[in-house]
Order: structure tokens, then C-alpha cells, then sequence
């Protein structure tokens, strides 16, 4: 049988062959048909210029890609397809371009997975840290987001990407159970306070029954549990509360409370200099009584109001120890100089935010006219409160620093 040698393999009959190329054999790649050499030879020499357009392009996609290594499956495959390839061509070249495009995606992948490792790493110490916030709102924002971002992370080396995967989602898992037990916690919580209320509205039903001196002290405990009681859903609550206060209200007595004047503000200044301690609701309890005071006597009158002062010096104080402590953790650990300045610099942030709600009020007043006589009551009101609470924080201020 005759042969005859072609550009990269040879006929022999009417069958075409591949020479041997790299550790491939020769192979048949197809036959003459009907008898016309030159257009099957165009045939084959065709699909190996398209293989070699395909090659080409993959580089050029490889190299312009930020996600090079999602290419790797597809150079492979192209690349274990070469020996069966039907086609005429130097075929050990492009195997050695593939051959060298892979060691380098492979290598690139090696890197990048150690980058990984490293980012999936701080990603972990990120979510233990988002595990302690107590704000659910606000932690469960942050889970979110750094889930997609872990999802979107490549894989780690083999040897570590398992163990990282399980310590971020056992996290995450336990970050939902403890919020999932929150919420069971919140709801028998809210259902606990309810019956609470509906326990004191029963009786409260009952006040009726009551007469005198055992009627007002039953009407001050059931309010006073009934401010302890805590919170419920709106809806629920202000249906149980117009009820309490219905039969609360009914045939109530309250006596006026008898108040030694000077006693109470000897008290007050003294607590107000610390020279004496005091349970805030004793003191909201006086301050009460204090309005349920009434007097005409002219130095009553007077010892009245300055009481109503230095009420409202203490809460301020009381006010702004409270937010330092929510500001500074460690407040209550500091020395005295330091818990000072604190105070001090809260206390002019406050007060500089008044005095700008105060140029607020003042610019209201000017823009209604004289005729709308309940707005301009309204304004005139909220100026005068606004210039009460800046007298108290100036008075404050005074007490704090001494100046």
C-alpha cells in the first residue's frame, strides 16, 4: 500500500494520519473523501487553526480575568482533549503552552488560597467579636454582610479549609440559636408581664371595696407595681392601662400630703452636697408629694419652689453620672479629678444643645403672628422650659467646677 508523507503526517490508502507527536503514537484522523485529497487535508488543517484559536483566545482570558482560577477546569479539559484532537498541525506546542498556563494557575491558586486562609482567619475573629454586641439589630446586620463576604472568599489550603469553614459557621450557628432563644426568652417574658397586668387590673377592680386610709395605701402599691411591671407590646398595654386607671380612678382618695418645708429642703441640700445618700424613688416620691402640695402663704410658696430647684438639680446630676457611666464602662473605677472631667464635658454638650434648641424656640416665636394665640402660648411655653433646663445645667455646671 502506497504512503505519502504530508505536513505533519502522511496517507496511506485513503487513510489520512497524524504523526507522532510528545508521547503520542501516530494516529488515523479520517480519509479522503470522494477521491479529493486537497479539500479533506483543508478539512483537518482547518480544526487544528480552530484549536489553536481556541487556545489563544482561553490565554487572552486568563490573563484579562481577576478570577483567573476559575479558568483552570477548562484549561485542563482542553488540555487532556489534545490526543484525540482530529486535526493537522504541530500539536506539541500548544500542549506545552496549556501545560505551562496551568503550572501557572496552579501556582497563582496556591497563593491566593494562602491569602484566603488569612482573610478567612480575621474573618472569624470578626464574627467572635460581632458575637459579643448586645444590639441584635445591629449584630445581626453584621452576620449578614459577613456571611456574603465568606461565601464570596475563595477556598483555603486543603489541609485547613474544612476546620475554617466549620469554626465560622458553628459560629454563626450559635450566634442564631442564642438569638432565636433571646427572642423565646423576650416572648415569655412579654406573656409573664402581661398576666402581670391583667393580675393587677383584677385588683384593681376591687378597689371599690375599700374605704379610707387602706383605699389610698392599696391605690399608691398597685401603682407602684404597676410601674415595675415593665414592658409590653403597645397595643396590648394601652388596652389593659385604660382599664387600671379606670377603676383607679374611681372614688378615688388621695389626702393632701403635710410636708415640713424646711426639713425637706435641709434634705435636699444635703443630698444635692452629697452629704447624705438617697434612693432615687424615695426622692421621685417626694417630689410628687411636693406637687400634690398646695399653698397660698407667701414663704410657703417660696420654700416650695426652691425645693422644686434643687429637685431638679439632683435629677440633672443624677442624670449625667448615669450617661457617663453608659459612655465609660469603667466610670465608677476612676479617680474622683477624672470622673470631674467627664461629668463636666457631658454636662456643656448638653448644655451647649440647649442653648441651640433655645435660638430655635426664640426664631419659632418670631415667625407666628400675634393673632394665632394658642401657637404663640405653645412657643412661649416650650422657651420658658428650654430656659429652665439651661438655668439648671448653668447651676450645675457652677456646683461641678466651682467657677
Amino acid at each position: 500500500m502506497s504512503k505519502k508523507e504530508i505536513p505533519f503526517g502522511f496517507i496511506e490508502g485513503d487513510d489520512i494520519y497524524l504523526n507522532p507527536w510528545g508521547s503520542h503514537p501516530k494516529r488515523k484522523i479520517g480519509e479522503i473523501k470522494e477521491g479529493n485529497e486537497q479539500s479533506s487535508l483543508a478539512y483537518f488543517e482547518e480544526k487544528f487553526k480552530d484549536l489553536s484559536a481556541k487556545v489563544d483566545s482561553l490565554e487572552k482570558d486568563i490573563n484579562e480575568a481577576e478570577n483567573k482560577g476559575s479558568f483552570l477546569m477548562k484549561l485542563k479539559h482542553l488540555k487532556d482533549s489534545l490526543p484525540a484532537h482530529d486535526g493537522l498541525g504541530d500539536y506539541l506546542p500548544i500542549e506545552e503552552k496549556l501545560v505551562q498556563l496551568e503550572d501557572d494557575l496552579k501556582s497563582l491558586i496556591a497563593q491566593n488560597r494562602v491569602r484566603n486562609k488569612e482573610i478567612k482567619e480575621a474573618m472569624i475573629l470578626e464574627a467572635r467579636e460581632i458575637e459579643k454586641i448586645i444590639n441584635w439589630q445591629e449584630s445581626t446586620e453584621k452576620i449578614h454582610d459577613i456571611k456574603t463576604r465568606w461565601i464570596k472568599t475563595g477556598n483555603a489550603p486543603d489541609d485547613v479549609n474544612e476546620s475554617l469553614d466549620e469554626d465560622f459557621w458553628d459560629i454563626i450557628s450559635r450566634f442564631f440559636e442564642r438569638k432565636k432563644s433571646f427572642y423565646e426568652d423576650k416572648k415569655r417574658l412579654m406573656q409573664k408581664r402581661k398576666e402581670s397586668y391583667v393580675s393587677l387590673v383584677e385588683e384593681a377592680r376591687k378597689i371599690k371595696e375599700l374605704h379610707g386610709k387602706e383605699r389610698f395605701e392599696k391605690i399608691n402599691e398597685l401603682k407602684e407595681k404597676w410601674n415595675e411591671t415593665g414592658n409590653i407590646p403597645k397595643e396590648e398595654y394601652v388596652e389593659l392601662k385604660k382599664e387600671f386607671d379606670m377603676y383607679m380612678k374611681k372614688k378615688s382618695f388621695s389626702p393632701p400630703p403635710q410636708i415640713d418645708l424646711i426639713k425637706l429642703l435641709e434634705n435636699l441640700k444635703k443630698f444635692y452636697n452629697r452629704e447624705a445618700s438617697y434612693h432615687p424613688r424615695d426622692l421621685d416620691f417626694q417630689r410628687k408629694n411636693l406637687i400634690r402640695f398646695k399653698t397660698q402663704h407667701p414663704e410657703l410658696k417660696r420654700l416650695r419652689k426652691e425645693a422644686f430647684w434643687f429637685f431638679q438639680l439632683i435629677s440633672e446630676r443624677d442624670f449625667i453620672e448615669k450617661l457617663a457611666g453608659n459612655r465609660f464602662p469603667d466610670f465608677r473605677q476612676l479617680d474622683e479629678d477624672k470622673k470631674q472631667s467627664i461629668k463636666v464635658g457631658i454636662l456643656k454638650e448638653l448644655l451647649s444643645r440647649d442653648k441651640e434648641d433655645f435660638a430655635k424656640f426664640e426664631e419659632n416665636q418670631a415667625n407666628f403672628s400675634a393673632g394665632n394665640r394658642e401657637m404663640q402660648q405653645l412657643v412661649d411655653k416650650k422657651i420658658n422650659q428650654q430656659k429652665n433646663k439651661i438655668q439648671v445645667k448653668e447651676a450645675l455646671l457652677k456646683h461641678l467646677t466651682g467657677v
